[in-house]
């Protein structure tokens, strides 16, 4: 949503479907912020933003089954939105280069998990990435991201990815962006002991699509 020139208020209500032998719904940590976009170059966009998250997800309320294959299929990015009893504190950096038909974009986001409730453990994670788009109406492209958890070696509720401390994964994706609206979709690969090799254990189909409003 616009709030002032090229500053942009943020909403985020992630709800998430689990099916396995049992079909779960969570709604997850609902995420408010805001984020600005510099142009600091005639192809160069910069991007300063941060969210700070309500906690709707609680351990006590819901089991983990419900929000952890979740996190998983993303392969624990924005795991922040579907860890619960915290409160998250999100901060965002990226940057974005035109350089003729291919597109580069580069994110590094710091998140701090306060602890709620019966969780005593605070936790910090770490989540980077870096992709490159070739085209620019129809385009394709690769990303790669990665989560690092350095702190999650003891974290203080019951979760899946206690004691993993790094998540790599890589999503060849598919863009389609036309002047009033896009759409954007990706498979995404972990490279991880626990989530298991690409296609065999976890995986993640992601979709995005959008409209512009300025």
């Amino acid at each position: 949503m616009p709030f002032a020139d090229q500053t942009f208020l943020d909403v985020r209500v992630p709800f998430g479907l689990a099916m396995d032998e049992r079909t779960d719904a969570v709604l997850g940590n609902v995420m408010l912020g805001a984020h600005h976009v510099a142009r600091a170059g005639r192809k160069l966009w910069i991007t300063v933003g941060g969210a700070v998250g309500l906690a709707t997800l609680s351990a006590q309320t819901h089991d983990h089954r419900s929000y952890e294959p979740v996190g998983a299929s993303r392969a624990y990015w924005d795991l922040h939105e579907y860890f619960p009893s915290i409160l998250p504190i999100h901060a965002r950096l990226g940057a974005e280069a035109h350089l003729g038909p291919v597109i580069a974009r580069l994110q590094i986001e710091p998140l701090l998990y306060i602890p709620l409730g019966r969780n005593e453990e605070y936790e910090v994670a770490i989540q980077h990435a870096a992709e490159v788009q070739i085209g620019h109406g129809i385009a394709g492209g690769l990303r790669v991201q990665g989560v690092a958890l350095p702190t999650f070696d003891n974290v203080g509720i019951r979760h899946a990815v206690a004691r993993n401390l790094y998540v790599l994964a890589l999503e060849p994706f598919l863009a389609i962006e036309r002047k009033a609206a896009f759409l954007r979709a990706g498979l995404l690969l972990p490279f991880d002991e626990e989530l298991g090799p690409p296609l065999d254990h976890t995986w993640g189909f992601h979709l995005t699509a959008g409209v512009r409003t300025d």
